[in-house]
């Protein structure tokens, strides 16, 4: 294993602030000792909730070592409990790389333009062209006839009579701005906002802060419908609709927590929406050329492909951060991949 400096959590509420414990966290570059042009302080890993998780430590520590192996500099995970403080951090650079959701690193490559998106999980065919995955909102099983129309096509016409929703974040793009697009196109005179705050088009709002814990407060009873994306590593196909409207999908057997004490039940898929994977992104002011060309290589290489900690294969039991099988694997991309994004 290559020296590494410790994993850190950064544990806040959602708040601008919260850049600020990050930055505690953090080395600060500036004033730092360069060599050649690049800095010798650790290269800081940003991660959303869902990549944060216990069951993914492997593949964290595998790609902390890569790093390393890439630049000579130690690495400091960042763990953070909201999408939005990894938004922060990432905008006000305090990480030198991140996964990131699409919608996110739009945002943070707004307001810094120094943020840019390099590599990004593949699709199946191991290229950009199916390089996506879903956004879906379901409700559980025993509901879902309360979601079909005379015609028996799912709807979101019974969002109407719903009390409670469940959604990740505000700051996710698969669990609340893309489904929120949805609503609003749906729904006349519904914004962004009333979806977010309790008692407005909701009685009750809750957030689980990751796609599991939606899921969670969907299968808990807690919530009446909820938005998360496709999580294979919790969930398996039912029948045989795959990522429509209709899809069943059951809790497995080997599901991690929060979910792993509903094994075996059931949500049912009401509205779906493709969405573009969500890139690694690097702060081109405080990595050198080099030090992203040297990152970007090792992440795109063979060995990372066939790593199971990274992309899983079938049968596999331990949680890697993509499910493979294919010809999944990293490959390069650049902003302007986003452009469709943007001009939704």
């Amino acid at each position: 294993m290559f020296k590494k400096l410790s994993r850190i959590a950064a544990l806040a509420g959602i708040t601008l602030g919260a850049a600020a414990l990050l930055a505690g966290c953090g080395s600060n570059n500036a004033g730092a000792e360069e060599i050649g042009g690049a800095s010798t302080d650790p290269i800081r890993l940003v991660f959303y909730p869902n990549e944060s998780g216990a069951e993914l430590s492997p593949f964290r520590e595998d790609m902390e070592d890569l790093i390393y192996q890439a630049t000579g500099r130690q690495v400091q995970t960042v763990l953070t409990t909201d999408a939005n403080i990894a938004i922060e951090a990432v905008a006000s650079g305090q990480g030198e790389l991140a996964f990131m959701g699409p919608d996110g690193y739009i945002q943070a490559h707004d307001r810094n333009p120094s943020i840019n998106a390099v590599f990004v999980p593949s699709g199946p065919s191991g290229t950009l062209e199916d390089a996506l995955y879903f956004s879906f909102i379901a409700v559980r099983e025993e509901d879902a006839d309360e979601w079909q129309n005379a015609n028996g096509e799912f709807s979101l016409d019974n969002l109407a009579n719903i009390d409670v929703m469940s959604w990740v974040s505000t700051g996710s793009t698969s669990g609340f701005n893309v489904p929120s697009e949805a609503i609003i196109a749906h729904f006349d005179g519904v914004t962004r906002d009333d979806l977010a705050m309790p008692g407005a088009f909701f009685s009750q709002v809750l957030f689980g802060e990751s796609h599991p814990g939606s899921a969670f407060n969907l299968l808990s009873g807690q919530a009446q419908v909820a938005s998360f994306l496709n999580l294979d590593e919790h969930f398996e196909p039912a029948n045989d609709i795959i990522n429509e409207a209709g899809m069943v999908f059951q809790v497995r057997e080997t599901a991690a927590a929060p979910l792993d004490t509903f094994a075996g039940e059931r949500v049912v898929i009401v509205h779906s929406v493709p969405v573009l994977n969500g890139p690694f992104v690097v702060n081109s002011d405080l990595l050198t050329a080099e030090e992203i060309e040297a990152i970007v290589a090792i992440m795109t290489s063979d060995e990372v492909a066939n790593n199971t900690n990274f992309f899983s294969q079938p049968g596999q039991e331990t949680t890697a951060f993509q499910r493979g099988g294919n010809n999944e694997r990293f490959v390069r991309t650049n902003d302007e991949w986003y452009n469709p994004l943007r001009n939704r």
